[in-house]
């Protein structure tokens, strides 16, 4: 990771430094996931949409719930 710099400016929000290859293996990666959520969603198939979490995880509402 580096950080975008202006001459006489403080440092940017942080930036990834990646190339085509790895952008383009970024972007598959996230487009797999969001279509694995889709299906589980879709099918109500709870062990679908969790599969790409830790066993551990909790879901939670936004009242403040665990689900």
């Amino acid at each position: 990771m580096r950080v975008a710099q202006t001459p006489g400016l403080e440092p940017t929000r942080p930036t990834l430094a990646v190339d085509d290859a790895a952008t383009q293996e970024a972007r598959e990666a996230v487009a797999h996931l969001v279509e694995e959520l889709r299906a589980g969603w879709d099918d109500n198939d709870a062990d679908l949409s969790n599969r790409p979490f830790a066993d551990d995880i909790l879901w939670g509402s936004p009242f403040g719930a665990t689900v």
